[in-house]
């Protein structure tokens, strides 16, 4: 898949050396808006808001290690789509939107693409489930993944979107962030249990 934009984060250790960064390829979004036929200025529009989207979670307790998750693609998708469609005056972009990330599906990494899934799915928790995963998003590295076929049942979509696997995909998410994630004292170790230590409880209830 071209990559059309980034962001580049800042790692705790690192402060003051390095700053987080949004950056846009213009020719390549050039490129994909020509060969999609869609104005180029609605590719830079939701192309920036996805990758400020991934700064959106990064800003939120982010004492954990602020690695890009598996899943953290599909919630910017998600993420830029929800925030077009509750923006009046840039709804009229949700369509190409919706197109450009559906163009994604089956592209590496496997969870491009998936969040149109949550778009779709989501109704009207949209918002909530967003909010939530931006405040567990820098404590949900190692060991989640082996506790739960998130990842297993990403890689199936990835193969075969087919209704079976989405769907799956996001009972696996909704588990994931029903979770009691806590932060971590090591910011270069977080994860999920007691035999990890933490300081502080991060429930779906709050």
């Amino acid at each position: 898949m071209p990559l059309l934009g980034l962001y580049s984060r800042t790692y705790v250790w690192w402060s003051g050396r390095k700053i987080p960064q949004v950056g846009l390829i213009i020719d390549s979004i050039m490129d994909y808006a020509r060969q999609a036929d869609v104005n180029e200025d609605f590719v830079l529009g939701y192309v920036f808001i996805q990758e400020m989207m991934h700064a959106y979670f990064d800003a939120f307790n982010n004492r954990g290690f602020p690695s890009i998750l598996s899943l953290e693609e599909s919630f910017a998708e998600f993420a830029m789509l929800t925030f077009i469609d509750e923006s009046p005056d840039i709804r009229f972009m949700l369509p190409y939107a919706k197109d450009y990330v559906i163009s994604r599906i089956g592209k590496n990494p496997g969870e491009l693409g998936y969040g149109i899934e949550l778009f779709i799915r989501s109704g009207e928790d949209a918002i909530k489930l967003i909010k939530r995963y931006r405040d567990i998003s820098n404590w949900t590295e190692p060991p989640f993944q082996y506790k739960n076929s998130y990842h297993d049942s990403m890689r199936k979509y990835h193969q075969e979107p087919s209704e079976e696997n989405a769907a799956k995909v996001f009972e696996d998410i909704l588990d994931i962030l029903g979770r009691e994630w806590k932060e971590p004292f090591d910011p270069i170790q977080p994860g999920i249990g007691e035999k990890w230590g933490y300081t502080k409880t991060n429930s779906f209830e709050e």
